[in-house]
């Protein structure tokens, strides 16, 4: 495939996008996609998309304290010569630009694949393997998924306590980028913010391997993992992985 069609590929050049906003793409490669987003208006829309959809995570992901070590990057990084400090710091501008920085460095932070933790049963951070963030209808976010095969389990966070029929179960299900034929990961809980889904790495193949997007539905109140979905999907989001 020429470099101008494989430009062109939605799947690929999202992904980058995802990449880009979310500030693992470093280097050149980070040069050359900027130089991409200048070229090919489509890509600069992609990026803006991200940006709106992962600027999301502050009302789905819950308040994290930063490290000391964190704290000091961003010092480190606001540093000035200390010939100019006295012109600085008696300007408004300065102090406005900042604390805008400060709140970019901390978003971006969160927002890192390998900052984005969550500990899991054995109490250790991992970083994950995936993120989606979910999307209703009317593109209103509403859920965040992570997960790690490595320590066998898919998380889900709510945005807001879900409200869920008694005679009804939510479930989470990965459809397959190629096509096929939607996987139910597991179930939500009904009356928590939070539902882990532990998986055996056999299980992980099965429901994970080759996720190009998670949905949820609603469905009849069973005991066991349904087949197919019953409804129509209520919020669904694209898989980004990490590799």
């Amino acid at each position: 495939m020429s470099g101008v069609k494989r430009y062109q590929n939605p799947d690929l050049y999202e992904q980058l996008a995802a990449e880009y906003v979310l500030g693992s793409m470093r280097g050149r490669a980070r040069a050359r996609f900027e130089s991409l987003m200048h070229e090919r208006p489509y890509i600069a829309y992609a990026v803006e998309q991200w940006e709106e959809r992962l600027h999301s995570l502050n009302d789905v992901l819950p308040a994290e304290k930063p490290s000391p070590e964190l704290w000091k990057s961003i010092a480190k990084s606001v540093t000035v010569p200390a010939q100019a400090k006295v012109s600085l710091f008696e300007r408004l501008g300065f102090w406005q630009a900042a604390t805008g920085l400060l709140s970019v460095a901390f978003a971006v932070a969160l927002m890192l694949p390998q900052q984005i933790v969550i500990a899991p049963a054995n109490g250790v951070d991992y970083a994950p393997a995936f993120v989606s963030v979910l999307e209703s209808r009317n593109d209103k976010p509403m859920m965040y998924a992570s997960g790690s095969m490595q320590h066998g389990f898919v998380e889900v966070r709510m945005a807001e306590m879900p409200v869920i029929p008694q005679d009804e179960d939510w479930v989470l299900w990965a459809i397959p980028r190629d096509g096929g034929a939607p996987v139910a990961v597991g179930t939500l809980l009904r009356d928590k913010m939070a539902t882990r889904i532990e998986l055996t790495e056999q299980e992980w193949k099965e429901r994970m391997e080759g996720t190009g997007v998670f949905g949820v539905t609603s469905e009849p109140r069973q005991s066991n993992r349904p087949v197919s979905p019953s409804s129509e999907i209520m919020y669904q989001g694209k898989c980004l992985e990490f590799t």
